[in-house]
């Protein structure tokens, strides 16, 4: 359940099935939140991410009185929107595997704030890395084929599980049969006809994060 901590809000408003096919079809675009979050500057957007209601508060008030100009996502914007700079405390989300995928997004720890508000300016962050979520880390093998299936109770919705596949560089498939890896739960016949590895959302999610 922690993998989700955070980004349930904005997770929710994403069918499973629903959200599966438009991301299927529309061959995950960029969302709109990358544009307004482009880089105009070394720490231009930051998202905050496994902080509790009250310590968020705190955090975003830290980074607006380091620096006006920069922006702070919104915490029910969607995981897979861009940021120059992503702040973690606490377990991994879905926010910090859309960032662990990209090389344009710094994942830095709590320290990397206050040390900016001591020094009345950004910092450099390369200090202050979270090193368990090193940027870039989040790739699976090149061409792997992932099928995204039918998810549990508790699991992220599949659109954005598949939007996050094809983020770590997986090739989408709508065929359990053809693909290498299958996410989620098959059942009787249709799970043993199906070739490749079987694994839950979570199973899934731990191969981003250890890739």
């Amino acid at each position: 359940q922690d993998e989700f901590e955070g980004d349930t809000a904005a997770s929710e408003e994403i069918g499973t099935e629903e959200g599966l096919q438009e991301v299927l079809a529309e061959e995950a675009e960029a969302p709109a939140e990358s544009a307004s979050c482009a880089r105009r500057s070394p720490v231009s957007c930051i998202a905050l991410s496994g902080f509790p209601p009250d310590e968020r508060q705190m955090m975003t008030s830290l980074v607006r009185t380091v620096s006006p100009s920069t922006r702070v996502l919104d915490s029910t914007a969607p995981p897979d929107a861009r940021v120059s700079h992503l702040c973690v405390a606490g377990p991994r989300t879905l926010r910090v595997l859309f960032s662990m995928c990209r090389q344009d997004t710094m994942i830095v720890k709590p320290s990397f704030l206050y040390a900016s508000l001591e020094a009345g300016g950004w910092v450099d962050a390369q200090p202050h890395l979270c090193g368990r979520f090193a940027k870039g880390k989040g790739k699976l093998p090149p061409g792997q084929v992932v099928c995204i299936g039918k998810l549990g109770q508790g699991d992220p919705p599949a659109g954005q599980v598949a939007k996050l596949a094809l983020a770590a560089g997986a090739v989408l498939s709508r065929q359990a049969g053809s693909s290498g890896l299958n996410v989620g739960n098959g059942t009787g016949g249709a799970r043993s006809a199906a070739r490749g590895r079987h694994v839950s959302a979570k199973e899934f999610l731990d191969l981003i994060e250890g890739a």
